[in-house]
């Protein structure tokens, strides 16, 4: 199909990723608007954009080949955790496809909770639970970072960006959620901007008893180390994508900066 050639053409090629984003600020208005994704797993899903700002989403290559690896390894049946869910791109897309399972969509920044919501509803989507909390290795409340780009968004635990705008979100753990009736997961997709480390020590429980799988995007060298030693102590197999093939993680550098797959050893 065309949109198919489209998509591989515009994934594959950084010149044509540029040109597509240019018509974009060619054509499209720069205020936000209605949109259909034209092509990509996500085609058809209708999303609130700014078309010149999120050209990746409306043309169906944002994280393409994660959404890709992720929609292998889903049944009609899984409870897909969507943890950094942003305006629900991952989440609208799982859950079109997850005909009797369900997706719990994590996201604390108020913003993208907004955007979250009218996605599900423009879409008609009704398997989505969310939650609007950030995750981390303990219960309470924080101070989270808002960055210019919503996407990036982030808990501090000191003083360090007092000159940055900061909001204070409430903070729960995986465990928590689980043991409050929240359905137990299949698979999460980790996305946290650093966090990842401690929401893997925010759910040990799980890691011990349910033993699901994780995508998880590993953001620094400290981030690897927590989650090198969770994941090894609990018997988990870790691997890393590179490009569409994964690669057996022999040693925590391996992890650094790429997204892990994280499965437990059977």
């Amino acid at each position: 199909m065309l949109s198919d050639f489209l998509l591989n053409l515009i994934v594959k090629n950084h010149r044509v990723s540029k040109l597509c984003s240019r018509i974009a600020d060619f054509i499209f208005p720069k205020s936000t608007k209605t949109y259909r994704v034209l092509t990509g797993p996500g085609r058809n899903l209708k999303f609130r954009l700014n078309a010149r700002d999120q050209t990746a989403v409306l043309f169906g290559t944002y994280e393409h080949t994660n959404v890709l690896f992720l929609l292998k390894h889903i049944s009609e049946r899984t409870i897909f955790w969507d943890i950094g869910a942003y305006i629900g791109y991952f989440t609208c897309i799982m859950s079109r496809r997850l005909v009797k399972g369900s997706v719990i969509s994590v996201e604390p920044l108020p913003q993208n909770i907004a955007l979250l919501r009218q996605h599900i509803q423009l879409n008609n989507l009704k398997n989505v639970i969310i939650v609007e909390k950030a995750l981390s290795s303990s219960q309470g409340s924080a101070s989270f970072l808002m960055p210019e780009s919503s996407q990036e968004g982030r808990l501090v635990d000191n003083l360090e960006s007092l000159q940055e705008k900061m909001i204070s979100v409430s903070v729960t753990t995986i465990d928590t959620l689980v043991e409050s009736g929240v359905p137990i997961p299949d698979i999460l997709k980790i996305d946290a901007e650093g966090e990842e480390g401690r929401i893997l020590k925010g759910a040990r429980a799980v890691l011990e008893r349910q033993r699901p799988s994780f995508l998880i995007e590993i953001h620094n060298l400290e981030s690897a180390r927590i989650c090198w030693d969770i994941l090894s102590c609990c018997l988990y197999q870790i691997k890393f994508l590179e490009g569409v093939f994964l690669r057996k993680a022999e040693k925590v550098e391996n992890i650094e900066g790429r997204h892990i797959w994280a499965e437990p050893v059977k």
